[in-house]
């Protein structure tokens, strides 16, 4: 029992105490919640004590500091991002939060190997979301504009995929993988 600090084993019947903070997060109103019936009222206030809000990620002004956290925690904290996905990260409404920023550098990392993280090494999830939300502005969406760059680094190039990839500050295996996932080869 929460109130009086202990726990019944199961299959037992006798309570044994317990010493335990509980900490409890939620990205929910919960008075709100419990106006409206939603969360029960006895159960908020045992619960309630501090309560310490935090912004979402879009409202944060930092965002590029947290970027270089999450690469130091990754092990990457010299790698170099465009400032195109720097103005991409900031622009977008980060529906997952900070586990999904780190999830997008992770891959990023991965998929950018010695090269600076590029349009190139976004997740076709991060750059569906920009595109939905893009489409409702109106905007031309990134895929179509990721696609355009490639066309035109291979056009320039003559075919020469090498030379290609080099423009575009990415692997040759990376800008294969892109045109793949483009059906441009």
């Amino acid at each position: 029992m929460l109130q009086e600090r202990s726990v019944t084993p199961l299959g037992s019947s006798k309570s044994k105490p317990v010493d335990f903070v509980l900490l409890s997060a939620t990205n929910q109103k919960l008075r709100e919640k419990v106006e409206t019936g939603e969360f029960r009222r006895d159960l908020y206030y045992r619960l309630n004590g501090l309560t310490v809000s935090l912004p979402a990620l879009r409202q944060r002004e930092d965002l590029r500091t947290l970027v270089e956290t999450i690469l130091q925690t990754e092990n990457a904290s010299g790698k170099v991002i465009t400032e195109e996905v720097m103005a991409l990260f900031e622009s977008h409404p980060w529906p997952g939060n900070m586990r999904q920023l780190h999830n997008v550098l992770r891959t990023a990392l991965a998929l950018s190997g010695p090269d600076a993280i590029s349009l190139l090494h976004l997740t076709g999830d991060f750059l569906a979301d920009l595109d939905a939300r893009q489409d409702e502005r109106g905007n031309e969406s990134l895929t179509s504009l990721t696609a355009e760059a490639v066309k035109a680094a291979v056009q320039a190039h003559a075919g020469n995929v090498s030379a290609a990839a080099r423009q575009l500050g990415i692997s040759r295996n990376t800008l294969y993988r892109r045109m793949r996932e483009m059906n441009l080869i």
